[in-house]
């Protein structure tokens, strides 16, 4: 009787044991993929060019990711790509800090917008090396979905294919002119124009009391 005794606690023992849960995973348990208010909130939110990010799907709402790299590295998936969203169709926009906010601009309005030895191309910089692409004003035209492009004018020429999103800051344009610089066409600028464009960004911002 006592053999059979001592037995069935020593089963119990082992039961328990085996049923009780083991040590937590450390590195899982700091893990999550749910990012809080505040981090989707600030997520969109940069101090300077180099803040900025644009690829990849964010876990959370499905979307392709545009925004600051702290959100980047917890919740986006990089393995899955967006054709076209972080570049556009015509591989002419860039990922900048616009008002402290990650914002998709055109690489460049004008060739002295580039660095050394390239020109602004169909709002890309692009190196020097390559034929002019115009020698007078009358040579651009402006093109694209939304009128948004200032491009060569080509004989016989279909126009460009672009995806047909509209910005705020496109009716800017008709502030300036699609003209030919230094054998590049390109949009010129002006003050006026500058000011409508920080005024259009500014109006696709969060209302101030969601900022961060």
């Amino acid at each position: 009787m006592r053999i059979l005794s001592v037995f069935i606690i020593a089963f119990t023992v082992l039961l328990i044991a085996g049923c009780s849960p083991g040590a937590p995973d450390p590195e899982g348990s700091e893990r999550t993929t749910v990012p809080s208010r505040a981090e989707v909130e600030a997520s969109g939110s940069c101090s300077e060019d180099a803040d900025c990010i644009c690829g990849g799907v964010d876990t959370f709402t499905g979307d392709c990711f545009l925004g600051n790299k702290d959100y980047y590295d917890k919740y986006v998936d990089d393995s899955q790509v967006c054709p076209d969203f972080c570049t556009g169709i015509a591989g002419n926009l860039v990922s900048r800090c616009v008002n402290s906010e990650c914002m998709q601009t055109y690489e460049c309005l004008k060739s002295s917008d580039c660095s050394f030895g390239k020109h602004c191309r169909n709002n890309q910089c692009v190196s020097s090396l390559k034929r002019a692409e115009c020698l007078v004003d009358s040579d651009c035209k402006r093109d694209g979905c939304s009128g948004q492009l200032c491009v060569a004018s080509v004989k016989d020429d279909t126009g460009m294919v672009t995806t047909c999103e509209f910005l705020p800051e496109y009716e800017c344009l008709s502030l300036v002119d699609c003209g030919c610089d230094d054998g590049s066409c390109c949009w010129s600028s002006s003050p006026d124009y500058t000011r409508c464009v920080e005024d259009a960004r500014e109006s696709m911002l969060p209302p101030p009391g969601l900022r961060e």
